[in-house]
């Protein structure tokens, strides 16, 4: 077996510490994946969202189901109070950090 070398237990070291943070938050494993921004939250749930955020596997589990889109948006009443459609605070296309000049552009003009 090979020995490593010290640049190589410097990478080694340097990705575990970020798969410590990555553990931490989410978010922030989504966006240097993919470039993403989530939908922000309306004020009134963050405190609820920051605790589903920290649980553990089984807990986040449970908690997930809790997440309604009411925390991100409002839904407009359509036609005899059915839902008709979601207004929300910001929204960004997220592909157009992943995708080609061609096809963001495409996205930007839709």
């Amino acid at each position: 077996m090979e020995k490593l070398t010290l640049l190589q237990k410097k990478i080694i070291k340097k990705q575990a510490s970020k798969i410590v943070v990555y553990r931490k938050s989410i978010r922030l494993f989504i966006y240097d994946m993919w470039r993403l921004k989530p939908q922000p939250i309306k004020p009134e749930y963050q405190e609820r969202m920051d605790e589903i955020e920290k649980a553990t596997f089984k807990e986040f589990e449970r908690l997930k189901k809790t997440v309604k889109a009411e925390w991100y948006g409002v839904c407009d009443e359509g036609e005899g109070g059915a839902p008709n459609f979601w207004r929300w605070d910001s929204f960004k296309k997220g592909f157009r950090a992943m995708a080609s000049e061609r096809v963001s552009s495409r996205l930007q003009n839709a």
